[in-house]
């Protein structure tokens, strides 16, 4: 009975250890922010290509500082915290006091846990954000100046596309913070939107453009601003211009694995989905550019319609908060209308050009005379 006491004693001892062990752990578990924006890329949407989340020329933020083929960007940064320094008159000490009272706010933005000490952060949060706005200011504001970007178009080209990925971030209110404290009296033009996190705007098919235009359904160019506000009233489906060029694949796929770790809803994918509805073929993507929707940079059009079905390809949506849902069913309905069918054949066939309106009223008033000269023919016979 005594040894059945002891090991009691030795298991209840032994667990003790285990305890305290498993506690340390869980209090040591970094707190969960509200403030986390900044991502990286889920590995469900990263594994397709690489080559879209991580960075080829310049680290911004901590996720890729420091990384052996970013390395050489790091004398240019410096060279641009320079002119940004003289540019505004501040002094580098008003610099990095204002960036060292927004560490901790900073710090929160990322899910992962930033190793850095607090100088090596508050330095890289100063020089990558001078540098992002050093950039935007010689080549969004056109400003004639000779530098080592500006030498090299393309290679302004690579850095603006490691700028918006979604893993290459530093949170806007400390880029646009430092910014208005450099330059209070800048006009507000809306450059630094280039950086501004966007608006974010699951599933009902709807037929191809071909199809919609064979039923009668009118596509239109949107004026509104806003890319994802799409239209649809009385067999008028009105869609805001996109420009599709080669960046557009790079811009996009960050856009919806951003959308994919921090939003609630899923604007950009539903948009991207409601739009690779209407392409399948190259003669659908035509029909957009005509009507003006599209705007094809790209040399190959069946690629584009490629493009939008493969962003999606390994996405997870859900059907029943689908943005476009409602549009979706009207368009439908509209469809399923047989009169809606024969009116665009009778227009595509018979009046679509001035030449096919004369044919068409010609031949029906030949046939009405025809029929008048039967009529009366009969009518002799029987009297």
């Amino acid at each position: 009975m005594a040894s059945q006491g002891s090991s009691s004693i030795e298991i209840e001892n032994s667990d003790s250890h285990l305890v305290t062990s498993v506690r340390g752990m869980i209090d040591a578990l970094p707190p969960i922010s509200p403030d986390h924006c900044i991502y990286r890329a889920p590995q469900s949407v990263r594994q397709l290509k690489e080559k879209f989340y991580a960075p080829q020329k310049v680290s911004i933020g901590p996720l890729h500082h420091g990384k052996e083929n970013l390395l050489p960007m790091e004398e240019q940064k410096l060279r641009y915290l320079s002119t940004f320094l003289d540019r505004s008159q501040l002094s580098l000490e008003d610099c990095i006091s204002f960036v060292r009272g927004l560490e901790q706010r900073v710090r929160n933005c990322y899910v992962e846990s930033v190793n850095l000490s607090s100088d090596e952060f508050v330095k890289m949060i100063l020089v990558d954000s001078s540098f992002v706005i050093e950039v935007i200011g010689r080549t969004n504001l056109k400003e004639d100046i000779t530098d080592y970007l500006n030498k090299n178009i393309s290679l302004v080209d690579v850095v603006r596309d490691d700028m918006v990925l979604l893993e290459n971030q530093i949170p806007h209110f400390a880029i646009a913070g430092l910014f208005n404290l450099a330059f209070p009296d800048h006009p507000k033009t809306g450059e630094l939107s280039f950086i501004t996190p966007p608006d974010m705007v699951n599933l009902v098919t709807i037929p191809t453009a071909r199809d919609l235009q064979e039923v009668g359904l009118s596509i239109r160019k949107g004026s509104s601003s806003n890319k994802l506000d799409i239209q649809y009233a009385e067999g008028v489906l009105t869609i805001p211009q996109f420009g599709v060029n080669d960046d557009s694949e790079f811009v996009l796929r960050n856009l919806i694995a951003f959308e994919i770790c921090h939003c609630q809803y899923s604007y950009i994918i539903d948009y991207v989905f409601f739009m690779g509805t209407l392409m399948d073929t190259a003669q659908d993507v035509d029909i957009l550019v005509q009507n003006e929707v599209l705007e094809n940079s790209l040399m190959d059009r069946s690629s584009v319609a490629t493009l939008f079905h493969n962003l999606t390809s390994q996405v997870l949506w859900s059907p029943c908060n689908y943005y476009y849902h409602g549009l979706c069913q009207e368009i439908n309905e509209y469809c399923k209308v047989s009169w809606n069918k024969w009116k665009a054949i009778l227009k595509r066939d018979y009046f679509s050009t001035p030449w096919r309106i004369v044919a068409t009223v010609a031949a029906v008033i030949l046939l009405v005379l025809t029929l008048i000269q039967t009529v009366c023919s009969v009518i002799s016979i029987l009297h």
